[in-house]
């Protein structure tokens, strides 16, 4: 919401500027607001970093963004001026943009202008997780049920070894042979191995790895479907420290660079500020009574 801040201390709510049409209305010709917003969070929490080009009329006037894919910018400094320059791959061609006519927004920065990606920052833990996943899907598809060993007496002939490995692959590996009983001939004795799913670990491990990549964005367990030591009581309250901790520094980032960005001085010397507004969000156990 756009805000203007009286002389008494109070404030009223205000339409009246371009940001706010652009931010509420209508962001540009192709995207609403809400998926101006989530393409910009979906660049920040990948990369780090959200670049839109500022939409400007013939009189300089703001009118739209435009957001690009974060892998295809690149930030450097003019040699010249210092100044920031964002270099934009946009098919066959490049936009060599100036700072005022970019709106950025960066996350967790080492520098306070480049955000750092958390895939990159964090990617042994999220490398760990898709091996864990990796795993399971060739445990699940190339594990036979009834695996085990075959026991021969003798040697077998090579064409007579070749049909039993064809003929077990095909009659008893995979889900859908689950529970056949093996046949076999000759004298061979088939002797079942049993590997515990807990004692690899690997549900257990999987487990970790959600909670520690649900760590690194700071997200609670239960927003993604983990329930096992969830409540109502703690579900009520880690939803408001989602919104207190994890949510609240986030819109701090939009609404200061909004301020910064898209607000002429003029306009935030006349006390005109952008605020989201989350009294709702925080109002979790009065709304559930």
């Amino acid at each position: 919401m756009l805000y203007r801040k009286q002389e008494n201390g109070d404030r009223e709510t205000r339409n009246d500027l371009a940001v706010y049409d652009v931010l509420h209305n209508q962001t540009n010709e192709e995207m609403s607001p809400f998926n101006f917003k989530e393409s910009c969070m979906v660049a920040l929490n990948l990369g780090g970093n959200s670049v839109s080009q500022k939409l400007v009329n013939k009189y300089g006037d703001l009118v739209g963004l435009y957001p690009y894919e974060w892998p295809k910018v690149t930030i450097t400094r003019d040699p010249t001026t210092s100044r920031l320059v964002y270099k934009i791959r946009d098919g066959t061609k490049q936009l060599d943009l100036p700072r005022d006519q970019v709106f950025h927004i960066s996350g967790l920065s080492m520098d306070g202008v480049v955000g750092l990606s958390p895939i990159e920052y964090v990617s042994s833990a999220i490398k760990l997780g898709l091996s864990y996943e990796r795993f399971g899907t060739n445990f699940y598809k190339n594990g036979a049920n009834s695996s085990g060993v075959i026991e021969y007496p003798g040697t077998l002939a090579e064409q007579a070894y070749e049909r039993l490995k064809k003929d077990f692959a095909r009659s008893y590996q995979g889900l859908a042979n689950t529970g056949k009983p093996i046949i076999l001939e000759g004298g061979a004795k088939f002797t079942q191995l049993m590997i515990k799913h807990a004692d690899a670990q690997l549900i257990e491990s999987k487990k970790f790895q959600l909670e520690d990549i649900a760590r690194i964005y700071r997200v609670p367990l239960h927003l993604i479907q983990n329930l096992d030591r969830a409540t109502n009581n703690n579900i009520e309250h880690q939803s408001l420290e989602f919104v207190m901790y994890t949510m609240l520094p986030w819109f701090k980032r939009w609404e200061e660079n909004i301020k910064m960005q898209l607000l002429s001085p003029l306009e935030r010397k006349a006390g005109f500020y952008i605020e989201f507004k989350v009294e709702n969000l925080l109002r979790g156990p009065a709304l559930l009574r």
